[in-house]
């Protein structure tokens, strides 16, 4: 495919029928772009059947654009590009069902933990029988998560974490997929939860090809037999970007001393919000969150990341707004709007930002909301957004962002703010069917 098209990827170099047995993806020169900011240029890669990769790389390297590029998910995004080759089960990436990215979503919180598993297994090529909860259960002990079996009852929101963070792998697996996307499965989880997770992945390998980011050294060590390293526009094997002190990624940060080993994340930065420049995407390729503070001495090395990944437009929430000619420097714009850390906005300032930012969606722009630590505010608006954009309450809300990152609108005031907020939502929808 020539650089700026869109659409399936030409056909590659035909494999053997012995190499298309042992390979479940391959990348030749693969490259992705979001209109003229390039995320990377040139990836060559093959990832083997039935082995598990860790993708690694400093904060904007690309390693979850990959991941929604592989699931399909970057192709919603009208300022997408791509270029190279890339093919999937031997065929061109887009042709046939792309790899699925395991995640969670506002129905699958709403939706009865048996429900969601037996429709997984409808899909499931050469799936064995009418599938029932006899069949569901003899597949969660298969896989080591026999654990979930009392829960089949409950809603996916009703999950402790661990279960709740396992339950789209479980689908995942449950769907027949031959590669299955992971991007940050343990974040947020210590001790037994990780290890749980862990073990289902190893589990899920025996089935599945897995590729996963993981930041945290210690759980991409225990679970990875390849390692994939994101740096500079282009792939590496087995070599790790270095860490800085703290937990922060560094390209000029020196290697680990073991080569291909993961240096080990600070277990806070493990359980904390995005880093600055890392973004957690709530829709693909259109809206994230981030951390940044308006007055981060670095905010132009996140601000380049942010830029890198596709972002056009932030959204700013530090009291602080960003100078213009700082955010210029890398073709970016934002809206302001000050609120004071730890506290939340008022339920008008809310819908006229919620208002605004769907304007810009619209529009095919691309937004980061962001505030100091990427946790509270950020947290705080991007619930709203889902509230207001979903119709779901602010216990499902919070629910599913926290199951991404327990940190997210994590004060006791942006909590009540959300109830408040959720509480207005009937009155608007009634408002608008008067109207009509």
């Amino acid at each position: 495919m020539q650089a700026g098209s869109v659409g399936h990827l030409p056909a590659p170099r035909r494999p053997s029928r012995r190499e298309a047995a042992a390979t479940v993806l391959r990348c030749r020169g693969f490259g992705v772009a979001f209109g003229s900011r390039t995320v990377f240029s040139s990836l060559d890669c093959d990832l083997a059947s039935g082995s598990i990769t860790i993708l690694g790389g400093a904060s904007g390297s690309g390693k979850s654009t990959l991941l929604h590029t592989l699931a399909g998910h970057s192709r919603l995004n009208a300022r997408f590009r791509c270029w190279g080759e890339a093919s999937y089960l031997g065929e061109p990436l887009g042709r046939r069902p792309d790899p699925w990215l395991a995640r969670l979503d506002a129905r699958l919180l709403q939706m009865p933990v048996l429900v969601a598993l037996k429709q997984a297994l409808r899909v499931r090529p050469q799936r064995p029988g009418r599938p029932g909860r006899e069949l569901v259960e003899a597949e969660l002990r298969a896989l080591g998560a026999a654990e979930l079996e009392p829960w089949l009852g409950r809603r996916g929101i009703e999950l402790p974490p661990r279960l709740l963070r396992a339950l789209p792998i479980l689908i995942s697996v449950l769907r027949g997929a031959p590669l299955l996307l992971l991007d940050e499965p343990t974040a947020g989880l210590s001790g037994g939860d990780a290890d749980f997770v862990l073990a289902l992945i190893r589990a899920a390998a025996q089935r599945s090809s897995v590729l996963a980011v993981l930041e945290n050294g210690r759980h991409a060590e225990r679970l990875g037999t390849q390692e994939l390293v994101l740096a500079g526009g282009r792939i590496g094997i087995g070599e790790s970007c270095g860490q800085a002190p703290g937990g922060e990624t560094a390209d000029d940060a020196a290697p680990p001393s073991r080569a291909g080993a993961f240096a080990p994340a600070s277990p806070a930065r493990c359980a904390a919000a995005p880093a600055p420049g890392r973004l957690a995407w709530l829709l693909s390729g259109r809206l994230a969150g981030t951390a940044l503070a308006s007055t981060d001495p670095q905010i132009d090395t996140a601000l380049a990341a942010l830029a890198r990944a596709g972002v056009n437009r932030l959204v700013t929430l530090c009291e602080k707004d960003i100078p213009l000619r700082v955010l210029a420097r890398h073709g970016l714009a934002n809206l302001h709007l000050a609120v004071r850390e730890g506290e939340a906005p008022s339920t008008a300032q809310m819908r006229m930002l919620l208002i605004r930012m769907q304007a810009l969606l619209d529009q095919g722009e691309v937004l980061a909301v962001h505030c100091g630590d990427g946790a509270d505010r950020t947290g705080t608006v991007l619930a709203a957004w889902l509230m207001h954009s979903e119709r779901i309450p602010a216990e499902a809300a919070l629910a599913r962002l926290r199951g991404a990152d327990p940190g997210f609108a994590g004060k006791a005031v942006q909590e009540r703010f959300l109830s408040a907020f959720g509480a207005a939502l009937p009155q608007d929808r009634e408002g608008r069917g008067g109207s009509r």
